[in-house]
């Protein structure tokens, strides 16, 4: 403003955020920038578009926010499903966060499979959400956005292990 320059009003963060943070209203501030720079970032008007959606970087407190730091949060569709595992500690990598892409690898439950080869699944899926559910940290609740199969699969597993792979939605890269 000391150049002449008016101010914006821009939506910031009111903390530190997390990747893999899903965005909730008490996140959200309003911030004053330069209108030179203002279009860099969410305007104030466009706030509840964030409500929902994944931080895919860190971010400082009172940082104005652009639209290339979330992943939106896209309804399911009619052949995919949300399904849940315990996974332990150390089956998946320690910086998993949700809106990441992973391969599942499952190990079959002994007591109701003939199988004992483990079987990873070519489907790359997101994971949805992250919940540790012991006092000592060594489990973690993790839901995935899968297709209805590999959601049967997770099901039936003995123990599954997670593979963090490049973020390429449901489409697998093929080589020749």
């Amino acid at each position: 403003s000391r150049s002449g320059d008016s101010l914006v009003v821009v939506v910031g963060s009111s903390h530190n955020l997390e990747r893999g943070t899903q965005i909730t209203a008490q996140d959200l501030i309003a911030l004053e920038v330069p209108s030179s720079i203002a279009s860099s970032f969410v305007s104030a008007e466009n706030a509840k578009s964030l409500i929902g959606q994944t931080m895919l970087i860190d971010l400082n407190a009172s940082a104005p926010l652009t639209s290339a730091m979330f992943s939106p949060t896209v309804e399911l569709g009619a052949d995919e499903a949300l399904a849940s595992s315990a996974i332990e500690i150390g089956k998946f990598p320690v910086d998993l966060a949700v809106g990441d892409s992973v391969r599942v690898v499952t190990v079959p439950d002994l007591a109701i499979s003939e199988s004992h080869e483990p079987a990873m699944f070519a489907d790359v899926v997101t994971v949805y959400s992250i919940t540790k559910v012991t006092d000592n940290n060594e489990v973690a609740l993790i839901t995935f956005r899968s297709s209805l199969d590999l959601s049967m699969a997770i099901a039936r597993a003995g123990e599954i292990y997670l593979v963090r792979v490049a973020n390429t939605g449901s489409q697998i890269p093929t080589t020749t």
